[in-house]
């Protein structure tokens, strides 16, 4: 549960403030110091090429160094799952880097590699 100011900030900060995208900063490696996810709308093509709207959980990582770093990839949400599941709240403080992985089908998506 959000109750201080602080975590209400991060909140506003996450659903309004742009962060730096995370797909154009692979290999970049930072420190988690919070996390905020919300489900969002957003519009994609589908396999045809039209334009259709979904839901998605949109995701930011705030760093120690104060950089926001922001993606609806469903591959960093479930990155992000797995971590809290095996860290619990220790998930704040660990060191992570952003980076590419490629499916079967050849599509690229996103992961984070603990440091």
């Amino acid at each position: 549960m959000f109750t201080t100011t602080q975590d209400k900030k991060a909140i506003y900060k996450a659903q309004t403030v742009a962060g730096k995208p995370m797909d154009r900063h692979v290999g970049e490696e930072f420190v988690i110091s919070d996390v905020v996810q919300f489900e969002t709308e957003v519009t994609r093509k589908n396999r045809d090429g039209e334009q259709v709207t979904e839901m998605a959980v949109a995701t930011t990582i705030f760093a120690q160094n104060g950089d926001m770093f922001t993606t609806v990839s469903p591959t960093i949400d479930n990155c992000l799952k797995s971590m809290y599941s095996i860290f619990g709240d220790e998930i704040k403080g660990l060191a992570v880097r952003i980076t590419n992985g490629v499916s079967n089908g050849g599509n690229k998506f996103l992961q984070l590699d603990l440091v």
